[in-house]
C-alpha cells in the first residue's frame, strides 16, 4: 500500500518551529506583539527564518505531481541540503552531490533509479508476507536484486521486520562499490527503514461522507534515509549523511457539496525534518525543523485556495552549524522548504487521488447513504384509480441526514408519481394507480443525491383489480365488393355491445365467460346494387338489434391473472335492409328501374379467437379478409374497441 504521507492538499501551510531558549522567550513576551502581516488578493503569506513575505501562489506551493510520495522523499534525503551549507574552514561535509560525482559520475543516478527499484519491491514484500511471519528472518525470494547503472554496480537488499514496539517496518539497502585498484575499493551504502505500518490511507467512517458532508481521513509517513561513504573495504567511515522525516496529516478533510461531489479538501499536517552530517575528519551539524501544513484545495478547478494558505520556514542549528546560525539559517530555511516542496508535490496528488477513489464509492448508490419511506414496500394493496402520497428521506450511513437532496424518479411502471419538492429531504411524492390486476405492482425507482452521497430504491407496491362484471363497447366494419361497372358495391355497419358476467371468475378479476346484454347495429349502403345487373347505384339504411353474442377471457399470466386471452363472438339475424336503385344506365331507366326497392338483407356475423388483452380492462382489435376470385373479389374489414368495468 502506498505511505501515509506527509501532508495532504494543494494549498499548503509550511511552518518550521525554530527551537528557542528560555531567555529568548521571556524575551519575546517583553515585546509588543506585531500584527500579523496580511498579503494582497491571489498571494501567500510566506514566512522563512523570521523573514516575511507575500508571493504568488505558484511560488510559494508547489505544484502537484503524480509520483509515490515515498520516492521524492527519498530522493531528497539521497541530498540533504545540510551538506550544502557554505563553510569556509571546511567543518563539515561537502555537499552530498559533490561526494557522489567524486564516487563516479553516475553514481547518483544509479542511486535513485535502484531506489525506484526497492520500494516498489518492498511493498511486494511485505504484501505475500503474513502477519504471523513478519517477525520472522527475511530471506525469501524477491528480497534481493542487483543491477548495474552507467557501469556502476549496484546490490540491493530488502527485509521486512516488526521493530520493538510493534511497527512493521521495511529497509532497503543499497549499496555501489567501486574498484580504486590495489585491492583498495569505496564504497556507498544508502539505508531506508520506512515504516510500513505507517504507511497508508486511512479514512474515517468507512470513507463516507457524514450527514453535512464531511469526510475526515488521516495520512502519515516515517522515512530515514542514511548514506555513508566508506574506503578501505568498507573500513573509513569517510562521510554519512542522516535525513529523518516523520509527518502527519491529521486531519484531512474533505467537503462534499449537495450534487455528492467534492467541492474542498483541507489539509493540516505537521512534517518534523532532521538531518545529520559528519565524518572521520568533519565534525557533526545537526538542523532540526518542524513543518506545519496548512491548506485547502478547490476540488472542482484543482487549484489552492490563496485565501487560506500560510507557509512559515524556521531552522534550528546544533553542532559546527551553530556558530554560523544567524548567517546561514535564511538560507538553510529557504533549502529546507525547497527539499520539502518536492515531497509535498506528491504528497498533495496523493492526496486528491486518495479522496478521488473515496468519492467514486459514495457516488454509487446506497455504499454511504441510504433511502428510507414513509410505508414499507409490498404494504398497500392498490387498485386502478386510487392516488396518495408517500414520504420518502435520505440518510447518511454514518448517522443523521443531510438538510438537501436532489430527488428523482425512473422506472415507473403501472403508476404516475411526481415529487412535491426536488430539494427538501425529507420530502413526499404523489402517486396514481393507473393499471391493477393480479400480479400487476405499482413501482418506481426513487433516487437521491446529496452531501452524504448517492442513494436509489424502489418503491413498489402490490394491486388488485376490482371484479370485471361488464365489458362494453363499439364495433363496426364494411365489405366492398367488385362489380362490372367499376363502381364497388359497399356495405357498412356499426354498433354497440355490452355484455354480463355467466361465470365467476377463476384466477384474475376479468377471466370468465361474458354474454350479451345489449347491443345494436346499423348498416348503411351506398356504391353500385350489390347484384350489379342493372347497373344502378344503391343507398338505404336500416337498424336491428343483435341476436347473440359471447366473450370467453382466459388469464395467461400468473395466477390466471394478467396478460389475458379472449375469443369474442357477435351476430344478429339478417336485416331488412331496403335499398333503393337510382343513377342507373340508360338502359336500366328504360326497362323501369331508376327510383325502384330491393331487398338488399344482410347476414353478418363477427368472429375472432386468441386476441390480447395486456390488463382485462381494454379489449380492442381488428380484421381484414380478402374474399372471391379476381375479377370480383370482396374485401371484408371489421374493428372493435370494448372497455371492462366493475
Amino acid at each position: 500500500m502506498p505511505v501515509r504521507l506527509l501532508c495532504a492538499a494543494l494549498c499548503v501551510g509550511l511552518l518550521l518551529v525554530p527551537a528557542t531558549s528560555p531567555a529568548s522567550a521571556a524575551g519575546t513576551n517583553t515585546l509588543a506583539k506585531k500584527k500579523p502581516k496580511k498579503c494582497k488578493k491571489n498571494r501567500v503569506r510566506v514566512k522563512t527564518a523570521g523573514r516575511i513575505r507575500c508571493l504568488p501562489v505558484g511560488r510559494a506551493l508547489p505544484k502537484p505531481k503524480s509520483i509515490d510520495p515515498r520516492l521524492a522523499i527519498v530522493r531528497a534525503g539521497l541530498t540533504p541540503a545540510i551538506g550544502r551549507v557554505p563553510d569556509p574552514k571546511n567543518k563539515v561535509p561537502p555537499p552530498a552531490e559533490k561526494l557522489y560525482r567524486q564516487f563516479d559520475p553516475q553514481a547518483l543516478k544509479g542511486m535513485e533509479k535502484a531506489v525506484s527499484m526497492a520500494i516498489p519491491r518492498l511493498d511486494r514484500l511485505a504484501a505475500t508476507r503474513r502477519p504471523m511471519a513478519l517477525a520472522q528472518a527475511s530471506e525469501e525470494s524477491g528480497s534481493s536484486f542487483s543491477t548495474t547503472i552507467g557501469g556502476v554496480k549496484i546490490d540491493g537488499r530488502l527485509t521486512i521486520a516488526i521493530d520493538a514496539v510493534g511497527q512493521l517496518v521495511g529497509t532497503a539497502e543499497i549499496t555501489q562499490t567501486r574498484d580504486q585498484g590495489g585491492g583498495k575499493t569505496v564504497s556507498v551504502t544508502t539505508r531506508m527503514p520506512i515504516r510500513l505500518s505507517h504507511q497508508g490511507f486511512e479514512a474515517k467512517g468507512g470513507g463516507c461522507p457524514s450527514a453535512d458532508g464531511k469526510v475526515d481521513a488521516t495520512d502519515s509517513v516515517g522515512i530515514t534515509v542514511q548514506t555513508e561513504f566508506r574506503s578501505n573495504d568498507g573500513k573509513t567511515l569517510d562521510e554519512y549523511f542522516i535525513y529523518e522525516v516523520a509527518d502527519e496529516s491529521d486531519p484531512l478533510q474533505g467537503r462534499v457539496g449537495d450534487d455528492a461531489k467534492l467541492d474542498e479538501l483541507e489539509i493540516k499536517s505537521i512534517e518534523d525534518v532532521t538531518e545529520k552530517a559528519g565524518g572521520s575528519i568533519f565534525g557533526g551539524s545537526i538542523i532540526h525543523g518542524s513543518i506545519v501544513r496548512n491548506t485547502v484545495v478547490n476540488m472542482r478547478t484543482g487549484a489552492y485556495d490563496p485565501h487560506v494558505t500560510v507557509v512559515n520556514v524556521g531552522v534550528a542549528l546544533s553542532g559546527v552549524l551553530n556558530v554560523l546560525s544567524p548567517l546561514i539559517r535564511p538560507q538553510v530555511a529557504e533549502r529546507l522548504k525547497a527539499a520539502a516542496d518536492k515531497g509535498f508535490a506528491a504528497t498533495v496528488q496523493y492526496e486528491i487521488d486518495r479522496f478521488r477513489e473515496l468519492e467514486a464509492k459514495w457516488r454509487e448508490p446506497n455504499k454511504c447513504a441510504r433511502l428510507s419511506f414513509g410505508k414499507a414496500n409490498e404494504s398497500l394493496t392498490l387498485e386502478a384509480g386510487n392516488s396518495g402520497d408517500e414520504s420518502v428521506r435520505l440518510d447518511a450511513t454514518r448517522g443523521g441526514s443531510p438538510a438537501k437532496a436532489d430527488w428523482s424518479l425512473s422506472a415507473q411502471e403501472n403508476g404516475e408519481f411526481s415529487f412535491a419538492s426536488h430539494s427538501d429531504n425529507p420530502t413526499n411524492f404523489h402517486y396514481r394507480v393507473t393499471r391493477a390486476g393480479q400480479g400487476l405492482k405499482v413501482r418506481a425507482t426513487v433516487r437521491g443525491v446529496s452531501k452524504a452521497g448517492i442513494a436509489e430504491q424502489n418503491w413498489v407496491q402490490k394491486t388488485n383489480a376490482k371484479q370485471i362484471d361488464r365489458i362494453e363497447g363499439t364495433f363496426g366494419g364494411e365489405l366492398v365488393g367488385a362489380t362490372n361497372t367499376g363502381t364497388p358495391s359497399v356495405q357498412k355497419w356499426s354498433g354497440t355491445a355490452a355484455f354480463s358476467r355467466l361465470t365467476p371468475p377463476e384466477g384474475g378479476p376479468a377471466t370468465g365467460i361474458y354474454l350479451l346484454s345489449s347491443g345494436e347495429a346499423s348498416i348503411d349502403l351506398s356504391g353500385t346494387e350489390m347484384s350489379g345487373a342493372t347497373g344502378c347505384l344503391q343507398s338505404g339504411s336500416a337498424q336491428a338489434p343483435l341476436e347473440s353474442g359471447i366473450l370467453e377471457v382466459r388469464g395467461a399470466g400468473p395466477e390466471g391473472g394478467p396478460p389475458y386471452k379472449y375469443d369474442l363472438a357477435l351476430s344478429f339475424k339478417p336485416i331488412a335492409v331496403k335499398g333503393t336503385r337510382h343513377t342507373c344506365p340508360k338502359a336500366a331507366q328504360e326497362e323501369g328501374y331508376e327510383g325502384t326497392q330491393f331487398d338488399a338483407g344482410a347476414l353478418w356475423r363477427l368472429t375472432v379467437k386468441e386476441q390480447d388483452s395486456s390488463d382485462g380492462l381494454s379489449y380492442l382489435g381488428s380484421v381484414k379478409e380478402t374474399l372471391g376470385f379476381p375479377p370480383f373479389v370482396s374485401t371484408f374489414e371489421e374493428s372493435w374497441n370494448l372497455h371492462g368495468e366493475p
